[in-house]
């Protein structure tokens, strides 16, 4: 190992240090590995491949932190659970669900075979027992997709950008585009987005992992409850055409508190002392828009909603 070390040193090599070249690297190598080999493997495997997939991310993540010299400490960052913190996982989360909700019906209404998509996806989850499967759906990339995006591709990128925006477009992306889902990449952009947010706010991968696990494990017990991993396609079609404008106008309704369910999770990541140090102004105008686009959205939803019952036919 001396001898390689020193024939580096005297051809005035280096090794490959972490930041945005590495990070785009290891994103096009694991979109390669998932596209021609883990595909395969869910192919031919179920959910065992699921379960390779899931481990293949760690593998990735952790043999990539080695060769450009990335401490684990400092892409797997675990600090203290603080109260605020935690409960502000939760809201964000809570007001990011909606949101997605919203922007997936609307995508569906113009693209509705991505429901069939959705079905066959829970007919896949579905071979599996329920608690194993959930385990795989929801703890597994908690933490395995989490390590390789928030921990390894995110903190490589922060090496070089200070934009926080910045870095939450560019992983918000990435994360749509890991999912390799047409149907669902704007709503997988919007979470990877929030992800990194939290990752950038309280620098605890810990808040990462807790939000992962939650939406992940809420939706797949959503689909359980709601008896959608037994629904055909032909009922999935039904559903587009008769239900889908309907259930639009209802969650713009009820998914007017988004905006302040986003600054509420925003506001108790940071803390009080941190909202102080942003001053007033930025706080003040923080809420007036919020409160402007719970307005829009509800008035939309309200309009959308008197339009189809006037429309109805009788």
């Amino acid at each position: 190992m001396v001898h390689i070390m020193n024939e580096w040193n005297e051809n005035e090599q280096k090794f490959p240090k972490p930041g945005p070249v590495a990070a785009i690297v290891v994103m096009l190598l694991e979109l390669g590995i998932s596209f021609y080999v883990l595909s395969a493997a869910q192919y031919y495997l179920g959910m065992w491949g699921m379960v390779i997939t899931e481990l293949a991310f760690v593998v990735i993540s952790l043999g990539a932190a080695w060769v450009v010299g990335l401490n684990i400490k400092e892409m797997l960052p675990f600090k203290r659970i603080r109260v605020n913190e935690f409960f502000g996982t939760i809201v964000i989360w809570a007001g990011a669900l909606l949101l997605v909700l919203i922007v997936n019906l609307i995508f569906f209404y113009f693209f509705p075979e991505g429901l069939e998509v959705n079905v066959n996806i829970n007919a896949f989850i579905n071979s599996w027992p329920v608690i194993p499967a959930l385990f795989v759906v929801a703890v597994m990339p908690a933490v395995c997709e989490e390590m390789l995006h928030r921990g390894f591709i995110q903190r490589c990128f922060m090496k070089k950008i200070k934009s926080k925006m910045l870095i939450c477009i560019i992983m918000g992306l990435l994360f749509g585009l890991f999912h390799m889902d047409f149907y669902r990449f704007i709503g997988t952009a919007i979470l990877g987005g929030i992800l990194s947010y939290i990752l950038i706010t309280t620098d605890n991968f810990f808040y990462n992992m807790l939000f992962h696990f939650v939406n992940n494990f809420f939706s797949q017990m959503l689909s359980i409850i709601a008896g959608n991993m037994t629904d055909t396609i032909d009922t999935a079609e039904a559903l587009t055409r008769d239900t889908i404008p309907f259930a639009l106008a209802s969650y713009l309704i009820i998914g007017c508190v988004t905006p302040f369910l986003l600054l509420g999770g925003s506001m108790l990541l940071k803390g009080l002392k941190r909202i102080k140090a942003e001053g007033t102004v930025k706080l003040v105008v923080s809420v007036i828009i919020a409160g402007a686009v719970t307005a829009v959205m509800f008035v939309a939803g309200v309009i959308m909603f008197v339009s189809l019952e006037i429309n109805a036919p009788a």
